[in-house]
């Protein structure tokens, strides 16, 4: 996990029209910046050059955040969903999360759907489970409250 920013650090960030957001503990990248990085990067560059020349001290952002960076960039660019700019996720209002294709909710539902079924074979299972066991109480008590009176 990368360092807590300092103050000055965050302060720094914030200038920069590349970062939409900024705290302690993350970073958030305009749509902008992440495809200039991306272009960048998958021209040959190095993610520190990339930020050196985009104005961003890779120093005080460190190896970890450079990797995800890198990461999150690829993996946007490559998705073919473009680049999003998340300012406009957190504005009042608006949908948190990230925006799924109809596929993507398709699959998710039957995924939750599959699991719930699971779940309810399972308490069915326990229901069924504990059904028998009480079945047993039941007659083993009335066995031995009958083999006590028969022998009075």
């Amino acid at each position: 996990m990368a360092s807590p920013l300092s103050p000055q650090q965050i302060a720094i960030l914030k200038a920069s029209p590349y970062v939409a957001s900024v705290t302690a503990r993350q970073i958030s990248f305009t749509a902008q910046f992440k495809q200039r990085f991306y272009e960048e990067y998958t021209a040959g560059r190095k993610p520190c050059d990339i930020l050196t020349r985009m104005g961003i001290d890779p120093g005080a952002l460190g190896g970890p955040r450079i990797a995800g960076i890198r990461v999150h960039a690829l993996e946007q660019g490559r998705s073919g969903y473009g680049l999003p700019d998340r300012r406009a996720q957190w504005q009042p209002g608006a949908s948190h999360g990230r925006a799924k294709t109809s596929a993507e909710k398709i699959a998710r539902l039957e995924h939750e759907l599959a699991y719930t079924r699971r779940e309810l074979e399972f308490i069915k299972k326990m229901i069924s489970a504990d059904r028998k066991a009480n079945r047993r109480r039941s007659w083993e008590e009335n066995r031995t409250s009958n083999t006590e009176s028969s022998e009075k």
